[in-house]
């Protein structure tokens, strides 16, 4: 009994272990941490949250039994095919196109570019993908030309040159022996698998030029077998979709595969739906339209049965293998069908629900270019499981009960948001499936979920992570219990919808933005009840482009609707939407971000360059930055206090400046209110909580920032698809991410560390230049300053010392003689009256506020209400900038002498400027 544990431990062992190198090149085995699915993690990953199996990093668009029922075969949006385990949904292998020595790489982009429809969100495109019937060999079609592998082995085993145009949907013969294809120069072909030899071309279509209005066509839209051949191989069939000066003309054509002559042509309506299916034994035919399935005699034009109960846009029909089961798809229900093709009678219906939208909305689509076929469901081979593409994942339902069998956890497509509560054992996140999860961070296994409420449109975390409140386009906001998915409050938002919402840092209080130009409402999160509202405008909405999107990184969207409550809970920051330029080069309009002080209402706005395309923006832990997401992925630090832009961050990636599609198409612009109809955008980009780091998402890599150095320190990638969210916990040890393979993970940061660099020696000249630059108007000048003087913390501290002074209260008599001077002949003495006003900030708004009610002279109350702006609402000028950024500099050297200072001016006049900002360093230090 001995022997048979020490052997088993010792097989587990070597199971749990693999060879890896050390650091230190000692070549001793490391354990890789495996996920709760027994899946290993990537090298610094500590967990998984969701699976890897059954899931594509693109909607899948493609799903195909072999014919033993063991295994699995799907693709997806971004070319991967993949064959899968059927019983554990473990991947076997992937099926990668051969990288050809020569080829021209930009050659195969243009004709993968062809293919593309619509661009939306991240740009995924359907693959046009076809199992042979027998299973043994598999088919794709890239650009202009099919490969083939042999399934068992995973090996290519041949390829077929179409044409230039390129290839859409394609489908093999009943014999596996011959593929047929469709072309976009609108013909279909047919060629033998062995060697690849054209033996058929047929051409039915018009003319392209009809009066002078080109016509293109979308073939095959969303269809499952857009292309195909009669079982017995005499004919084939395919649809055809035109517009003829406008007018669209949809089809299902017969021909004749040796003579190429039309057999018959089935009208079909205008609604899009291109659905049709051959039975096995070849005696039935079936195609969709608005009014229904209709099952038909597939040699002759006779009607048998015409299957109603589906609405919206038919995209996909099959057989079962026995032929007593016909299968329908809608995307408008989202409901699947059984149907007895005998009978025409109604079997089963079974509750798929919509697919996830993509993690983007989308914001330019193209016509004119061919769209290929998805054949997302395929029956099993012995017809009692139907496998269904369901955004990112493949779900199995049962064809007798319709219930959903080997159900499993997680998102069923992107993450969007991930949140980590603030005692970093929670994890929450929300996903384009509608679904809001929460995971435990130790262990990735899933607590709960829940569904979002329907017209949620963006969503906050509090930051204990027990609340969620939702922006509805229903005007409301709705505060949910995150961990049962209870509604505890139903409030009403701004009008137009709720397009944003956040939470206070004390998670006290939520405030919801509708679109535009809209108020903001603030709530009291305990009880739901409305606080206040502020930033009141008499403008609406204002319709425009919402935002602006392309495959490959062309361009990217427009500011999100970001709203955020500043650290001290003072401030609410806000984007103020441009529009892009439409109409040429200088008809867009510039972005802005809007500073509301919640205790007055007041707004200060930053005016951002035109040519500086921000997607959102985040706090400083600190509250002196505010950083930009810009569309080239630099990282924008703006300094709240003055508005002005101290320093970037980040690699620019240079994009055309102009947008781009397919080649041929036509572009379309989605216009409404910004944010109208879609979610709001969590940022990609994150602070560590000491503030000197910056994480960066770069396509499926996490780029992460030194804020002083300015310079790239850690580099994480490991998830299978592109980066959408991500968010550190609260020590700064741990980063989580979600993707769109809809997984999240969690990584070791516990090797940030910021070193010190040597203290630097200024002379007094440098130093004295640095102190002035403090006050300037330039902010890239002034950061270039901040960081000299934290370069030398003995110098900068000594100087702080000797020209800093803590606030003295204020001397009422002098007060009230400025504020008298305010009205005074001589211009002069006004405005050395203001301007020691203004020295005095806060101290001096009381006596302003007081002398505002006596209802002064016109030029007097316009003198004070000026004043009053400046000191609350305005931005800070001159030596009450200096002020903010010499303590600033106190803060980031952090030694006892720079401590001292800050102690000396924490105990000033209470509510002045200097004692507040003092207090707040200090306290963020003691933290």
């Amino acid at each position: 009994m001995l022997r048979f544990l020490v052997a088993f431990a010792a097989s587990l062992c070597a199971f749990c272990l693999v060879a890896s190198v050390n650091g230190d090149g000692s070549g001793e085995k490391q354990p890789v941490r495996k996920d709760l699915a027994g899946d290993p993690l990537p090298e610094g990953a500590l967990v998984r949250m969701g699976t890897l199996r059954w899931r594509h990093k693109s909607n899948v668009n493609y799903v195909a039994y072999l014919t033993d029922g063991k295994s699995i075969i799907t693709a997806d949006g971004d070319q991967t095919i993949r064959l899968w385990d059927r019983e554990t949904g473990k991947e076997i292998r992937r099926f990668t196109k051969p990288e050809k020595k020569g080829s021209g790489s930009e050659a195969d982009i243009e004709e993968n570019a062809r293919q593309a429809m619509m661009v939306w969100g991240g740009g995924a495109q359907n693959m046009s993908v076809a199992l042979a019937p027998d299973g043994k060999t598999l088919a794709a079609v890239y650009g202009s030309s099919v490969q083939f592998w042999d399934v068992g082995s995973g090996k290519p085993s041949g390829e077929i040159k179409g044409p230039a145009e390129g290839i859409g949907a394609i489908s093999f013969a009943a014999d596996s022996k011959m593929l047929v294809g469709r072309g976009q120069d609108r013909t279909t072909y047919v060629w033998e698998v062995d060697g690849g030899k054209e033996v058929a071309k047929v051409k039915i279509a018009k003319e392209d030029n009809q009066g002078g209005v080109k016509v293109f066509r979308l073939g095959g839209m969303g269809s499952g077998g857009a292309v195909m051949m009669s079982p017995d191989g005499k004919n084939l069939a395919w649809t055809e979709a035109e517009f003829d000066n406008g007018q669209p003309s949809n089809s299902l054509i017969i021909a004749d595969r040796k003579t190429g002559k039309e057999v018959r042509r089935f009208k079909l309506d205008d609604n899009g739906s291109s659905a049709m299916a051959y039975s096995h034994d070849g005696k039935l035919l079936a195609y969709a339209t608005s009014a229904g399935i209709h099952l038909c005699e597939a040699d002759s034009d006779k009607e048998l049965h015409l299957l109603k109960g589906h609405e919206g846009f038919m995209s996909l029909l099959a057989f079962s293998a026995d032929g007593k089961t016909l299968m329908s798809r809608t995307m408008g229900d989202g409901k699947l069908m059984l149907w007895d093709p005998d009978k025409g009678e109604k079997l089963c219906e079974i509750e798929v629900g919509q697919p996830p939208a993509p993690a983007a909305g989308p914001a330019f689509f193209f016509l004119g270019a061919m769209t290929t076929a998805a054949h997302e469901v395929a029956f099993s081979p012995d017809g009692k499981t139907l496998a269904v593409g369901f955004g990112h994942v493949v779900r199995f339902f049962s064809t007798q009960t319709g219930k959903e069998v080997s159900k499993q956890e997680g998102h069923a497509g992107p993450v969007t948001d991930v949140r980590v509560a603030g005692d970093g054992k929670t994890i929450v996140s929300k996903g384009t499936d509608g679904t809001i999860r929460r995971w435990d961070a130790g262990t990735g296994k899933e607590l709960s979920s829940f569904q979002a409420p329907a017209g949620s449109r963006c969503l906050a975390v509090s930051p204990d992570g027990k609340t969620i409140a939702f922006g509805n386009a229903d005007n409301t906001v709705r505060l949910h219990d995150a961990e049962t998915g209870k509604e505890l409050h139903k409030l009403t938002g701004p009008e137009g919808g709720s397009a944003v919402v956040a939470f206070s840092r004390d998670g006290k209080t939520v405030a919801a933005r509708g679109d535009g130009k809209s108020s903001i409402a603030l709530f009291e999160s305990s009880s739901g009840k409305e606080i206040k509202t502020i930033g009141v405008t008499d403008e609406k909405p204002q319709g425009g482009p919402a935002a602006i999107a392309f495959v490959g990184g062309v361009a990217d969207t427009a500011a999100g609707p970001a709203l955020l409550f500043s650290p001290d809970g003072s401030t609410l920051a806000s984007f103020l939407p441009g529009t892009p330029a439409i109409n040429g080069p200088g008809s867009e309009t510039a972005c802005a971000i809007e500073l509301f002080h919640i205790g007055t209402g007041k707004s200060r706005r930053i005016e951002l360059p035109k040519d500086q395309a921000p997607l959102n923006m985040i706090y400083s832990p600190d509250g002196r930055m505010l950083a930009i997401e810009n569309a080239d992925r630099t990282i924008a630090l703006i300094e709240t206090v003055s508005g002005q832009e101290r320093s970037r961050v980040g690699k620019k990636e240079e994009k055309p400046a102009t947008p781009g599609g397919p080649p041929g198409a036509m572009m379309v612009v989605a216009f409404g209110a910004p944010g109208m109809g879609a979610a709001a955008v969590a940022p990609k980009i994150a602070y560590s909580p000491d503030g000197r780091k910056i994480a960066i998402v770069r396509g499926e890599e996490i780029e992460i920032w030194d804020i002083a150095a300015a310079k790239c320190v850690k580099r994480i990638k490991g998830h299978e698809g592109s980066l959408t969210a991500l968010a550190f916990a609260a020590d700064g040890k741990r980063l989580v991410t979600g993707s769109s393979d809809t997984t999240l993970l969690l990584w070791d940061t516990s090797d940030l560390r910021s070193d010190k660099p040597a203290p630097d020696k200024l002379t007094e000249k440098q130093v004295e230049e640095a102190w002035a630059n403090l006050e300037g108007n330039d902010g890239a000048k002034a950061d270039k300053s901040i960081r000299e003087l934290v370069g030398a913390p003995e110098q900068a501290a000594k100087w702080l010392q000797k020209n800093l002074s803590p606030a003295a209260p204020a001397d009422s008599a002098l007060v009230e003689k400025w504020i008298a001077n305010l009205d005074n002949d001589d211009f002069e003495t006004r405005m050395k009256a203001a301007s020691e006003l203004e020295k005095l900030g806060e101290l001096a708004v009381p006596a302003l506020e007081q002398t505002l009610n006596s209802k002064p002279s016109l030029e007097t109350q316009k003198k004070i209400e000026e004043l009053i702006e400046k000191t609350v609402g305005g931005f800070h000028t001159g030596n009450r900038l200096r002020l903010v950024r010499a303590i600033e500099v106190l803060e980031k050297i952090d030694t006892p002498e720079a401590r001292k200072v800050l102690e000396t001016l924490a105990k000033g006049a209470a509510g002045a400027l200097p004692t507040r900002e003092a207090q707040a360093a200090l306290e963020r230090a003691g933290k």
